[in-house]
Protein backbone atom coordinates (compact mmCIF):
# COMPACT_ATOMS: atom_id res chain seq x y z
CA UNK A 1 0.00 0.00 0.00
CA UNK A 2 1.10 3.58 -1.29
CA UNK A 3 1.36 5.63 2.21
CA UNK A 4 -0.73 8.64 1.82
CA UNK A 5 1.13 11.66 0.58
CA UNK A 6 0.67 15.47 0.94
CA UNK A 7 0.22 17.21 -1.84
CA UNK A 8 0.50 20.40 -0.69
CA UNK A 9 4.11 19.91 0.15
CA UNK A 10 5.24 19.06 -3.22
CA UNK A 11 7.54 20.89 -5.24
CA UNK A 12 5.26 23.51 -7.74
CA UNK A 13 5.80 21.52 -10.86
CA UNK A 14 5.04 17.88 -9.33
CA UNK A 15 1.79 20.10 -7.54
CA UNK A 16 0.41 21.18 -10.77
CA UNK A 17 0.56 18.48 -12.47
CA UNK A 18 -1.83 16.51 -10.09
CA UNK A 19 -4.02 19.26 -10.16
CA UNK A 20 -3.93 19.14 -14.17
CA UNK A 21 -4.41 15.37 -13.77
CA UNK A 22 -7.07 16.17 -10.91
CA UNK A 23 -9.00 18.81 -13.33
CA UNK A 24 -8.97 16.13 -16.29
CA UNK A 25 -10.21 13.59 -14.40
CA UNK A 26 -13.50 15.51 -13.68
CA UNK A 27 -14.12 15.81 -17.09
CA UNK A 28 -13.28 12.57 -17.54
CA UNK A 29 -10.27 12.46 -19.50
CA UNK A 30 -8.14 9.74 -18.01
CA UNK A 31 -4.71 10.32 -19.88
CA UNK A 32 -3.20 13.74 -20.27
CA UNK A 33 -0.10 14.95 -22.20
CA UNK A 34 2.65 16.65 -20.68
CA UNK A 35 6.14 18.01 -22.60
CA UNK A 36 9.06 15.94 -22.30
CA UNK A 37 10.67 18.77 -19.66
CA UNK A 38 8.73 18.05 -16.79
CA UNK A 39 10.14 14.30 -16.83
CA UNK A 40 11.47 14.70 -13.48
CA UNK A 41 8.33 15.70 -12.15
CA UNK A 42 6.40 12.62 -13.84
CA UNK A 43 8.95 10.65 -12.61
CA UNK A 44 8.95 11.77 -9.27
CA UNK A 45 5.28 11.63 -9.04
CA UNK A 46 5.02 7.94 -10.37
CA UNK A 47 7.77 7.12 -7.60
CA UNK A 48 5.31 8.19 -5.06
CA UNK A 49 2.52 5.94 -6.69
CA UNK A 50 0.35 9.20 -7.37
CA UNK A 51 0.50 8.88 -11.20
CA UNK A 52 1.69 6.43 -13.97
CA UNK A 53 3.21 7.40 -17.35
CA UNK A 54 3.80 6.59 -21.14
CA UNK A 55 4.72 7.52 -24.01
CA UNK A 56 2.94 10.58 -25.86
CA UNK A 57 1.16 10.26 -28.50
CA UNK A 58 3.18 13.51 -30.15
CA UNK A 59 7.22 13.90 -30.30
CA UNK A 60 8.51 15.25 -26.90
CA UNK A 61 5.34 13.99 -24.82
CA UNK A 62 4.62 11.83 -21.78
CA UNK A 63 1.04 11.02 -21.17
CA UNK A 64 -0.25 10.67 -17.51
CA UNK A 65 -3.06 9.52 -15.80
CA UNK A 66 -3.84 9.21 -11.56
CA UNK A 67 -3.56 5.89 -10.01
CA UNK A 68 -6.20 5.12 -6.77
CA UNK A 69 -3.72 6.86 -4.43
CA UNK A 70 -3.25 9.47 -6.48
CA UNK A 71 -7.09 9.68 -6.89
CA UNK A 72 -7.72 9.87 -3.13
CA UNK A 73 -4.77 12.51 -2.73
CA UNK A 74 -5.86 14.93 -5.14
CA UNK A 75 -10.07 14.47 -5.16
CA UNK A 76 -12.30 14.80 -1.52
CA UNK A 77 -14.42 11.63 -1.29
CA UNK A 78 -16.86 13.97 -0.74
CA UNK A 79 -16.71 15.43 -4.31
CA UNK A 80 -19.64 15.12 -6.64
CA UNK A 81 -19.64 16.09 -9.99
CA UNK A 82 -21.73 18.67 -11.49
CA UNK A 83 -25.53 17.75 -12.90
CA UNK A 84 -24.89 17.62 -16.68
CA UNK A 85 -26.92 20.46 -18.28
CA UNK A 86 -30.09 19.67 -19.36
CA UNK A 87 -31.11 20.59 -23.29
CA UNK A 88 -34.66 20.90 -24.12
CA UNK A 89 -36.08 18.04 -25.82
CA UNK A 90 -38.31 20.07 -28.74
CA UNK A 91 -34.26 21.35 -29.57
CA UNK A 92 -33.05 18.09 -30.96
CA UNK A 93 -30.00 18.16 -28.23
CA UNK A 94 -28.48 21.58 -30.54
CA UNK A 95 -29.30 24.55 -28.87
CA UNK A 96 -31.31 25.81 -31.43
CA UNK A 97 -33.53 28.73 -30.60
CA UNK A 98 -34.00 31.83 -27.72
CA UNK A 99 -36.76 30.36 -25.90
CA UNK A 100 -33.73 27.14 -25.17
CA UNK A 101 -31.24 29.74 -24.03
CA UNK A 102 -33.86 31.61 -21.48
CA UNK A 103 -31.55 33.17 -18.87
CA UNK A 104 -28.41 33.37 -21.23
CA UNK A 105 -27.28 37.07 -22.01
CA UNK A 106 -26.33 36.50 -25.39
CA UNK A 107 -27.49 33.97 -27.96
CA UNK A 108 -24.73 31.39 -28.75
CA UNK A 109 -25.06 30.75 -32.08
CA UNK A 110 -27.91 31.05 -35.41
CA UNK A 111 -31.08 29.53 -35.17
CA UNK A 112 -31.75 26.46 -37.02
CA UNK A 113 -33.96 23.68 -36.59
CA UNK A 114 -36.48 24.82 -34.73
CA UNK A 115 -39.83 22.98 -34.36
CA UNK A 116 -43.00 24.30 -34.89
CA UNK A 117 -43.44 23.89 -30.64
CA UNK A 118 -40.26 25.89 -30.21
CA UNK A 119 -41.11 28.66 -32.59
CA UNK A 120 -44.64 29.07 -31.21
CA UNK A 121 -42.90 29.06 -27.59
CA UNK A 122 -39.96 31.31 -28.51
CA UNK A 123 -40.44 35.80 -27.74
CA UNK A 124 -40.39 37.13 -30.49
CA UNK A 125 -36.88 39.47 -30.62
CA UNK A 126 -37.79 43.23 -31.40
CA UNK A 127 -34.70 44.74 -30.80
CA UNK A 128 -30.43 43.77 -31.72
CA UNK A 129 -27.53 44.65 -30.93
CA UNK A 130 -25.34 45.70 -34.00
CA UNK A 131 -22.59 47.31 -32.40
CA UNK A 132 -19.12 46.22 -33.50
CA UNK A 133 -17.27 44.54 -31.72
CA UNK A 134 -20.34 42.50 -29.97
CA UNK A 135 -20.67 39.84 -31.75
Amino acid sequence: MVEPVDVDKLPPVQYLVLEVLAARHRTGEQLWPFPSRVRPALVALKQLGLIETMHGNVPHTLRARLTEPGLRAVISPTYVPPAPVATPKHCHGIGCCWKCFQGIPTHPGPLVRCDAVCVEQAPVVTETNTSKGDH
